[in-house]
């Protein structure tokens, strides 16, 4: 996703960078980005159109050891660039500068010797990573050290020269006799100068307000104790020495011998002197020049003020720790500029070098984002930006239809209807309203055995709103009729209709009909209403409830998923649950990270049938479970999100439902609720019921029509077109002849029609080919110029005259009728009939070799022999085998159907292990609706199997057991290479090797990477299918070792690669039509000779 963000992608002003080391930290991430909120790894900012960068080098106490180790080990380039700088170092120190780094003790390191080396490596790195991913420095600073390592990325000291000048500055300074100290005084410089005695030196100005006192311990301890009675902010250094003082003296001398070897260049870039405080000019950088460096007070803070003076507006922190980036803080006005850290102790170096740059570029730094990302990356599809959702429509001077009390109508403000009509001749009352998954997202969310239904919470939910309308306190009685099937595309309209009722009850029925057509109406529900509502039967104030065992509901919804209830994240409230014998309690909320509007609801659906999802975690439910009746609903408290549900048997198959609030106060109340099945045919009637209801397509029919009045007021020229029965030929010259005609026409100034007269071109009994291609360029005509061509096509039955006037541009005459084209709904014929007989079916191909020719054929019972089993055949598994029957092509007589799952309805003699209800998957030889088969070539399925899951698992699953473990007799430890690993064999094999200990190679193409991924292939062991490059790529992964066993299903080129990848007594195991001979028909490029080809 990165990948392709930065690809293909524009970089705007306001910009965010979300790091994170796993999917988890990133999906945290774009959370907390979404929500507005800081997160770890979040950077926000907004890019400025101007602004510099500056990288900035630490000098000595920022180091600690183990410092770069993580990104010596993850980052290549920065390990190359450490080994450069480390084999130079080396050549001066007197142990490895690695074993120092990262295997040494705290006090080698810290010692002056190896501190600073050890500071030029990792900051040389890593400004040369930084460089490579783009961030390119407009400007240079060091502190004290740091400097060196400046002068060298700008091009002043070559590494060689470099690193001797850091090697020999850090021995000669360790060499020194210990003592000194150095002390941080909250004070100016000013006001440390006239202060300061004999022994004492200024050594640093780090800020306006934060200076370094440095030389003998008694001189130094003087000043500090003069600006802490003064109540200034006071710390001393951990050293070694006093670096930047008289005691530096000592060692000057030869230092001023090595550093008088080096040569200089003039800079590349532009960089700040610590001596002067301002930009490096003539004659920077010689020997003489670093010599005073070592003695000399290091100025960054006027650096830093000189650099944000010129335009640097982002500070960088090239090495490890952040004290640079909290002096650059101090030393430029708040808001300033920005400063930034790459590396901190204490946290994973990669995600802060990512964290740093992110910031970076939010902040305008430019970013060559493809290199820190690395290999190329596979480009993906990415949803279009957010629509800002900000209205620009002008509001309506007057009521409009968007306004309820304009028309006349009350608003019934709730979440799913809009109005209320009150009829005042009958007292009938009609609430109506509009659903819709597309403006109602969370409707869509309640999926039941593949179909989206309206939850039988929400009728209970309409029902209650329709009882408070008319004053009633309780729905007594509520039964659901027939399911409401929502269209994935349009809405449908509601009308909760209350009758005319007696002795306080009212009657209540909910009906729909299709949004977008004129199609009847369906009644869904109906009930009573009643007057008093129904108390509260439960106390749920303690929580959870004594004595109620916890009911673990982690995957409960995965669960649920393979039963046919495929709650979307909407209705997936179900978040606690207990149990006290036979009562079910249960925490219900709706999800945070859902979108939904609680308000203008009772009892909002996804509470109440969130709460109703306890049941299914109980007991085991061999059919798909539906709310079919509640009795005494009465609602106490409308607008829960969370409730307390109690769920506990009343009689008669029937359940009673409580729920409260957090506090225990009662919400809802159900007396009574029954549960009942809901088969596959009655959710396949209630979508095609809303087929017929208009959800259907359209197709142009051929429809009768009554002719208007003869009107011919213009002049009129009808051109008949020539038929011609047979052959293509004429076609080009009859559409060349009919273009002609028409740019002629068209040109023509005057007013008129051109009737041109076809015959046969068009409808059932078309014969007529070139007319049928003048219909359709001039109907292109027609659409260019409304009004001036007509079209008829005429058997002769009816004199054009009577026509050419009616104002269609289009008409067919046929036995005297005329006829227009018209859209009509799309009524779609059955592909397949079921035969007649009451026995079963199967599926037969036809003397064809068509897929259109398949036909259900009768297929009476066979009795069972011994060792059989009965099937009735619920799911069927279709192979490329099948096709090849289907087309007639398949050598030799075979039947459609190979595999499949069903549930055993019948055992013969002699079988174990099977009993009648058991749902099986196998071999079952039949495309039909029964199987009668050997009892060895199916076995029992796993707990909760989905049997569509399992139809099309033998096939596969017994292909890649047969090739790797009959065949090639793989064993522990071997590597095998899968072809087309992503395909249904090819997954199989992948995961049986896994599961036997091999090591597997796969192949690919680049967009099923993600799948091999999944199935636990890393990189180094996954290649395109599509290339032979694979044969390169694991030569390496191997070292030349090879594979054992190939799984082959390419051809050609492709072929003869696999074969180089086996080592001798390999096995290659062809599922292809490839045909070997002898040795010698192999490719001569084989290192050895196969001993076990298998094909």
């Amino acid at each position: 996703m990165g990948w392709s963000l930065v690809k293909t992608r524009a970089m705007f002003e306001h910009r965010a960078v979300v790091v994170g080391a796993d999917r988890g930290a990133l999906l945290a991430g774009l959370a907390a980005l979404a929500a507005g909120e800081s997160g770890a790894g979040v950077a926000v900012g907004r890019a400025r159109s101007v602004g510099k960068t500056v990288f900035v080098f630490p000098g000595q106490g920022a180091q600690w050891v183990g410092m770069g180790a993580q990104l010596y080990a993850e980052l290549p380039l920065f390990a190359l660039a450490f080994d450069a700088v480390a084999e130079e170092l080396d050549r001066h120190l007197r142990l490895p500068l690695r074993n120092v780094l990262w295997e040494g003790d705290e006090a080698l390191l810290t010692s002056t010797e190896f501190a600073q080396p050890a500071l030029f490596a990792i900051e040389v790195a890593l400004a040369t990573l930084l460089q490579h991913w783009g961030i390119s420095p407009d400007f240079l600073i060091g502190h004290s050290v740091g400097e060196i390592a400046a002068a060298h990325l700008a091009g002043v000291l070559s590494l060689t020269d470099a690193a001797g000048l850091v090697a020999a500055r850090g021995r000669l300074m360790a060499e020194l006799p210990a003592g000194g100290v150095m002390v941080v005084v909250a004070a100016s410089e000013e006001e440390v100068l006239p202060v300061l005695v004999d022994g004492a030196n200024l050594a640093a100005v780090n800020a306006p307000h934060s200076v370094v006192v440095s030389g003998c311990e008694a001189a130094v301890s003087d000043i500090a104790d003069h600006f802490a009675r003064r109540g200034r902010r006071v710390h001393r250094l951990a050293v070694s020495h006093a670096f930047h003082s008289l005691l530096m003296e000592p060692m000057l001398a030869e230092f001023t011998r090595i550093a008088a070897g080096i040569s200089v260049s003039k800079p590349r870039i532009p960089l700040v002197s610590n001596v002067t405080g301002q930009m490096a000019g003539a004659g920077y950088g010689d020997g003489q020049y670093w010599v005073e460096h070592a003695r000399r007070p290091v100025r960054f803070a006027e650096g830093v003020q000189l650099l944000n003076a010129v335009g640097a507006t982002r500070f960088v922190e090239v090495g490890p720790g952040g004290g640079l980036t909290a002096l650059v803080e101090q030393s430029l006005p708040l808001g300033e500029a920005l400063s930034v850290a790459m590396m901190r102790r204490e946290h994973p170096e990669v995600s802060s070098v990512l964290g740093a740059v992110a910031t970076l570029f939010t902040a305008g730094a430019q970013m060559d984002w493809p290199a820190v990302f690395g290999s190329p990356g596979r480009r993906i599809e990415l949803p279009t930006y957010a629509f800002q959702r900000q209205r620009y429509w002008l509001p309506p001077t007057s009521a409009g239809s968007a306004d309820i009390s304009g028309v006349g109508l009350l608003a019934a403000r709730h979440g799913l209807l809009g109005a209320v009509v009150e009829q005042p001749d009958s007292d009938v009352v009609v609430l109506t309203g509009r659903l819709s998954v597309g403006e109602q997202r969370w409707l869509a969310d309640h999926v039941i055995a593949g179909v989206v239904l309206l939850a039988g919470a929400a009728f209970v939910e309409l029902a209650l709103r329709a009882a408070d309308q008319v004053d009633c306190g309780v729905v007594e009685e509520l039964t659901v009729v027939t399911p409401l099937v929502l269209p994935t595309v349009g809405g449908v309209q509601l009308q909760v209709v209350v009758g005319v009722g007696e002795m306080g009850q009212r009657p209540v029925s909910i009906y729909s009909r299709n949004a977008e057509s004129d199609s009847g109406w369906v009644l869904h529900a109906r009930g009573v209403l009643g007057a008093k509502a129904v108390a509260p039967a439960a106390d749920l104030s303690v929580w959870p409830p004594l004595g109620a065992a916890p009911v673990d509901v982690d995957g409960a919804y995965q669960r649920f998923a393979e039963l046919g209830y495929e709650y979307g994240r909407a209705f997936q409230g179900l978040t606690a649950m207990w149990r006290r014998e036979s009562e079910l309690f249960a925490d219900v909320a709706v999800p945070d990270d859902v979108d939904v509007t609680l308000s203008g609801f009772g009892i909002h659906p996804l509470v109440l049938d969130a709460a109703l999802h306890a049941m299914g975690m109980v007991g085991e439910q061999a059919a798909t479970m539906l709310p079919f009746s509640w009795q005494g609903v009465s609602l106490h408290a409308a607008g829960a999100s969370r409730v307390r549900a109690r769920i506990a048997p009343a009689g008669d198959g029937t359940v009673s439902v409580e729920l409260a609030d957090q506090a225990g106060l009662p919400v809802l109340s159900v007396q009574a609720l029954v549960m009942r099945s809901v088969s596959s045919q009655l959710l396949s009637a209630a979508v095609a019921a809303a087929d017929a209801a208009g959800r259907g397509l359209l197709e142009v029919a051929w429809l009768p029509v009554e002719l208007a009045h003869n009107d011919i007021s213009a002049d009129l020229v009808v051109w008949e077109v020539e038929s011609f029965q047979d052959g293509v030929g004429p076609v080009y010259s009859a559409t060349h002849r009919v273009l002609v005609a028409l740019q002629s026409w068209l040109a023509q100034e005057r007013a008129g029609r051109l009737v041109v007269l076809t015959q046969g071109s068009v409808g059932q009994d078309a014969t007529n080919l070139a007319g049928a291609a003048v219909w359709g360029l001039v109907r292109s005509a027609q659409a260019e110029h409304p009004g001036r061509v007509m079209l008829v096509d005429s058997d002769g039955s009816m004199d054009v005259g009577d026509v050419i006037g009616c104002g269609e541009e289009q008409l067919m005459i046929r036995n005297g009728t005329a006829y227009a084209a018209r859209l009509a709904q799309l009524r779609p014929q059955p592909i397949l009939q079921l035969p007649d007989t009451n026995s079963g079916w199967r599926l037969v191909a036809g003397g064809a070799g068509t897929l259109e020719d398949l036909t259900l054929a009768s297929c009476p019972a066979k009795e069972l022999a011994p060792g059989q089993v009965r099937i009735e055949v619920r799911a069927l598994g279709v192979n490329f085998r099948d096709v090849l029957v289907a087309l007639g092509i398949y050598p030799g007589a075979a039947e459609l159907g190979a595999e499949g799952a069903g549930v055993v309805t019948e055992v013969g003699p002699g079988v174990t292990g099977l009993a009648v209800g058991d749902p099986v998957m196998g071999l079952l030889g039949v495309a039909g609706s029964e199987a009668v088969v050997d009892a060895r070539l199916v076995v029992k399925l796993p707990n909760r199997w989905p049997l569509t899951d399992a139809a099309g698992v033998p096939v596969v699953f017994l292909t890649a057991y047969y090739a790797l473990r009959v065949l090639a007799q793989v064993q522990p430890g071997e590597s095998v290479l899968v072809h087309a690993a992503a395909g249904g064999v090819g997954m199989a094999a992948v995961q049986l090797a896994r599961l036997w200990g091999l090591e597997v190679f796969a192949t690919a193409s680049r967009g099923k990477w993600d799948t091999l991924h999944t199935m636990g292939c890393d990189n180094t062991h996954v290649a395109d299918s599509r290339t032979l490059a694979f044969e390169e790529t694991f030569w390496l992964t191997t070292e030349g070792r090879g594979v054992d066993v190939v799984l082959n299903s390419l051809a050609g080129e492709f072929t003869d690669a696999s074969l180089r990848l086996l080592p001798r007594g390999g096995r290659f195991i062809e599922m292809g039509k490839t045909e070997f001979g002898t040795p010698r028909s192999l490719p001569r490029t084989i290192l050895g000779w196969p001993t076990g080809l298998s094909t």
